[in-house]
């Protein structure tokens, strides 16, 4: 029911709120280790925060699929991938660079999050309870932490090739690289939701 999905929601969205400040805590200790250039910093600062945006807006579409209102879900998409290829061309047009091209991610991420978050206050039924107990944020934790840790290994194992590419061949073969891959991911994509659009 609606009313069980907004509970269920709300228990979600305080355990990605703890996996947010792990990754968050994790972040200082890679800054404070590597020590990198204030430029490549504030690339990975917007970079995370845009990652961070599009992880909740995700948790929001969720939402729309256990409601059977995938319609939602596939119209929020849209306006994600429209948002993000607008404003990658407005950059790529007025003032290209590394920093603004990142600010285009999170904008249009921060976007998708406000819209999925307006949408999903929309659709579900609020429960009268009171907010979800830390038994069920543990809960939500420690079931998803082997879906964690396969997700963790996952993004390593894609990107380690970057990695060694970056010290054999320097950041362009990585960026040149990269667009490929984006190439191969979007078309890798493209059957799902078509799926999710036929349901």
């Amino acid at each position: 029911s609606s009313a069980d999905a907004y509970a269920i929601w709300r228990a979600a969205v305080r355990a990605k709120g703890v996996l947010t400040g792990l990754a968050a805590l994790v972040g200082i200790v890679w800054a404070i280790i590597q020590q990198p250039r204030l430029a490549d910093l504030g690339v990975v600062v917007v970079l995370f925060a845009s990652a961070i945006a599009l992880s909740y807006g995700r948790l929001n579409t969720f939402v729309f699929r256990a409601l059977d209102r995938f319609d939602l879900d596939a119209k929020t998409a849209l306006v994600l991938n429209v948002t993000l290829i607008v404003g990658v061309l407005l950059v790529i047009a007025t003032v290209p660079g590394p920093i603004e091209a990142s600010v285009a991610f999170l904008v249009s991420r921060l976007v998708f999050l406000r819209i999925t978050a307006w949408l999903v206050a929309k659709v579900v039924v609020r429960s009268t309870q009171s907010g979800p107990s830390w038994r069920a944020v543990t809960s939500f934790l420690r079931e998803g932490f082997p879906y964690g840790v396969h997700a963790a290994v996952a993004v390593m194992y894609v990107s380690t090739d970057t990695l060694v590419l970056r010290h054999a061949a320097g950041m362009t073969a990585v960026g040149i690289y990269q667009a490929g891959v984006r190439l191969v991911l979007a078309a890798v994509f493209v059957p799902e939701v078509v799926t999710s659009g036929l349901f």
